[in-house]
Order: structure tokens, then C-alpha cells, then sequence
């Protein structure tokens, strides 16, 4: 993926957005903060990945992390979601389990913690949700069970 951009043009670009080619762009702010983001097609929906600040991420990093996208997306990847997970930002599933545990021991007995799991969460949630990231605290943590659950419609 040899670009358009150099090394003294990143550096020097005026606020606006730079083509390299491949789909990876240079986007200057108005501020003059510099960023590398690779543009692609994901099911039919245009995403943007952010590739890092070019302050931090050289023109040839940029490439080499652009092209490694690009293989994942070639390969039915996801290369943002691919890159939470290797975060290790737990699934919605493996939350709730993270959540049960914490909330067990206010539970009076076994019985009230299976009714948790089964009740409050799995026939709403887990069906749809199971396999996503999980990238916020869920609003029963610390709470007593359901304290927070509205019924769904």
C-alpha cells in the first residue's frame, strides 16, 4: 500500500482530511490533532477504525495496521470488534456471570440464585445479547437482584 502521504506532508497537512490510498485517511482537526483512520466495509455498513494519533503512530505504522485490518476484514473479521476482544472486554454473557457471582452472596439461599440468572436475565437478555461486548457495568451491580430490571413490553 504505497501512498500519496509523506512523512513531511503528515506533519505539516492543514486541518482537513488526507487520502494515503487503501482507504486509510489522515484526519487533521481543526486544533491541529492529528489521527489515522482506516475506512471499510463491514456487512454492507461503512465503519471507520481508528488507527491511532499520528503523533504517537508513524505513515508506515499506520500502513502495516491498515493492511492487518484489511486481512481481517478479507477474512470475515471484524477488526473492531476483534480488537475489544483482545482488550479483554468481556462479552454481555460472561458480564452476567461476572455480575451473578458478585451479587450471590446477598442471595438467602441457592434457590435465589439460580431465580436470578434464570428470571431476571436469560429469557430477556442473553438470546440477543450473549455474544457482544459488554463495555459498560450493568445497573444491578451492587444492588439488590432486579433493583433496577423494568419489564419489557
Amino acid at each position: 500500500m504505497a501512498g500519496n502521504l509523506t512523512a513531511r506532508k503528515v506533519e505539516t497537512a492543514k486541518p482537513g482530511k488526507y487520502s494515503d490510498g487503501g482507504n486509510l485517511y489522515l484526519i487533521v482537526a481543526p486544533t491541529g490533532t492529528r489521527k489515522w483512520v482506516l475506512r471499510f466495509t463491514w456487512r454492507g455498513k461503512a465503519k471507520e477504525m481508528g488507527l491511532g494519533s499520528a503523533a504517537l503512530v508513524s505513515l508506515a505504522e499506520a500502513r502495516e495496521r491498515a493492511i492487518s485490518a484489511c486481512r481481517k476484514v478479507a477474512n470475515g473479521i471484524n477488526p473492531i470488534e476483534d480488537r475489544k476482544r483482545a482488550a479483554g472486554i468481556p462479552t454481555f454473557g460472561a458480564m452476567v456471570d461476572i455480575v451473578h457471582e458478585a451479587l450471590s452472596a446477598g442471595f438467602r439461599n441457592e434457590k435465589h440464585k439460580t431465580q436470578w440468572k434464570s428470571t431476571d436475565v436469560a429469557p430477556r437478555f442473553y438470546p440477543f445479547l450473549s455474544s457482544f461486548p459488554a463495555v459498560v457495568l450493568p445497573c444491578w451491580a451492587g444492588e439488590a437482584a432486579g433493583a433496577c430490571a423494568e419489564p419489557l413490553a
